[in-house]
């Protein structure tokens, strides 16, 4: 067993499969108030100011990942890294981030859009077996997975589309009725457009707020990365570690 304290940065950025191993529960990120995502979102705002007023802003450590890699895998694919403990956490992570990318987008910041791509997807590439599976950097559960990639794959404007019975006429959410994954999604984005909208200039003033966002997010967020070896009982660990609450 390793461990090793790491950015978001670091974490996110490396060619990876991220893949939920069948004995996780489904995604359980809470959008109510002084839930997970609520106090998630109140750190990512907090670092993100911090930045703006010019002040480098202090680690922010938001607990551990556990991971395993399966034995012998080919030469040449994505490598697979089974989430034992934390897939809320890297699920979340990547929610955080198709929401700041979706800003981009709305603000038409063509430069910004590949950067951020580029810690949701692995580039395509020969090697690979399967590229409509390994080009995701996160391979949630059979429950949750098609969400997931309706969610990284799509603007938020054909999320009512798909999602039907998760939002109003008018596009706002049924916050009650749709699926803790896309309100997860939904909520940060949200968050995200009031923060940078809160500015009189709409071109720079929100670009760099937007920035600052994503430079906070990845660069002051810390986690402790766990890697397993042979030796270590992947399925015993989750167990002994998780009980009926639901960290993020």
């Amino acid at each position: 067993m390793e461990a090793r304290v790491l950015s978001l940065d670091d974490v996110l950025r490396e060619r990876q499969r991220w893949c939920v191993p069948v004995y996780q529960r489904h995604y359980a990120g809470d959008t109510g108030e002084n839930k997970q995502l609520t106090r998630l979102w109140e750190d990512i705002e907090e670092k993100a100011n911090e930045l703006l007023s010019a002040t480098q802003p202090y680690p922010h450590y938001i607990g551990a990942i556990i991971v395993a890699e399966p034995p012998n895998q080919p030469f040449g694919t994505v490598r697979q890294r089974l989430l034992v403990d934390g897939q809320q956490r890297i699920t979340t992570f990547e929610l955080v981030l198709a929401a700041i990318r979706e800003a981009a987008r709305k603000r038409q910041l063509s430069d910004l859009i590949p950067v951020i791509d580029s810690y949701l997807y692995n580039e395509i590439s020969g090697g690979m077996s399967k590229p409509d599976v390994e080009k995701y950097k996160l391979w949630p559960s059979s429950f949750d997975r098609t969400l997931f990639r309706d969610i990284v794959d799509n603007s938020a404007e054909k999320l009512p589309k798909l999602h039907p019975e998760a939002f109003y006429k008018n596009g706002n959410m049924k916050w009650g009725a749709a699926p803790l994954l896309l309100a997860a999604f939904w909520f940060m984005n949200e968050r995200i457009n009031t923060f940078i909208s809160a500015t009189d200039d709409e071109t720079a003033d929100s670009t760099k707020r937007l920035d600052a966002v994503l430079k906070g997010f990845l660069s002051a967020f810390r986690v402790v990365m766990i890697q397993l070896d042979d030796k270590d009982d992947a399925q015993e660990i989750f167990a002994s570690l998780n009980d009926l609450g639901k960290p993020l």
